[in-house]
């Protein structure tokens, strides 16, 4: 039984949830990028979504997408404030699918003050962080069972295992991103203007975000414009961004701690909030 809390998270979250689910149900463009999921066995490592179009999978393949995000789409559930997972391996197995929770420090700071610009700035993290988990589900719906492997030079890019397949497939929350937006979205705190490091996890102020970045596949970065972002989430619209109009910059450093699913957080390999959440050091 959700606790007080949690139902008023709960009802806050409600609207953006139905939201988004209407905007896939509704536009075949957003749901393609879901569609190379249903085919792992025609993805490559390092499959780079923008080379498959639209036409190029069936009526039949779009009917199929559409059943199992139905079946999969998932009710709005709020963890605890502080949890955390501690298990030393992701193994995704989709026979109950609706295990997603998003983390209960987001879905709080959505409910307390702020900008408007800042709202809207977590309110499309927080649409990344389902779109996401979206992807893991979709693939967990093919391919049984996968685990999730890191590779320090390709990150986030990396790839998952597939048991059935025995062989390496790509990541499928950071594939949908990609597909949708042309890159991989990421958080920088006001806070940490100045030396370029994210604060620890459990210390992160959400409602205090300096800006979102857009990574993308050639490495370029470029910081995200938050009345694109007002409109994109009044509008649903999930399209690619056109990076000729958005403002280059560096690539924000430790970037593996800076990504919408990774601020989700429940589902991390770690054994404690460190850094952003990284490992510690052997011996510690």
């Amino acid at each position: 039984m959700p606790s007080t809390l949690s139902r008023v998270l709960i009802d806050t979250l409600q609207p953006l949830f139905s939201g988004l689910r209407l905007a896939l149900e509704q536009n075949p463009m957003y749901l393609s990028a879901f569609l190379p999921l249903l085919h792992p066995e025609d993805m490559p490592e390092r499959y780079d979504p923008s080379t498959r179009g639209l036409g190029t999978f069936s009526e039949a393949d779009m009917l199929s997408l559409l059943t199992r995000l139905r079946n999969v789409f998932p009710d709005v559930a709020v963890s605890t404030l502080s949890k955390w997972c501690y298990s030393k391996a992701i193994y995704y197995m989709f026979d109950l699918p609706r295990f997603f929770e998003l983390h209960g420090r987001l879905a709080t700071a959505l409910s307390m003050r702020q900008t408007d610009h800042n709202r809207y700035r977590l309110r499309f993290v927080i649409t990344v962080v389902i779109l996401h988990f979206l992807g893991h589900a979709i693939l967990g719906s093919v391919e049984r069972g996968y685990t999730q492997m890191k590779t320090s030079n390709d990150f986030p890019y990396h790839n998952c295992l597939s048991q059935s397949l025995q062989r390496m497939i790509p990541e499928p929350g950071y594939l949908v991103e990609e597909a949708l937006f042309g890159g991989i979205i990421g958080i920088v705190f006001r806070e940490e203007r100045d030396d370029g490091r994210p604060p620890r996890f459990l210390q992160s102020d959400f409602t205090r975000i300096d800006y979102l970045f857009l990574h993308c596949r050639n490495g370029s970065t470029y910081e995200l414009d938050p009345a694109d972002l007002h409109d994109r989430i009044t509008n649903w619209r999930l399209t690619r961004f056109d990076t000729s109009s958005l403002r280059q910059i560096s690539l924000p450093r430790r970037i593996r701690e800076r990504t919408c699913a990774f601020y989700n957080g429940d589902h991390l390999a770690v054994k404690f909030p460190g850094d952003g959440g990284e490992l510690p050091p052997k011996g510690v």
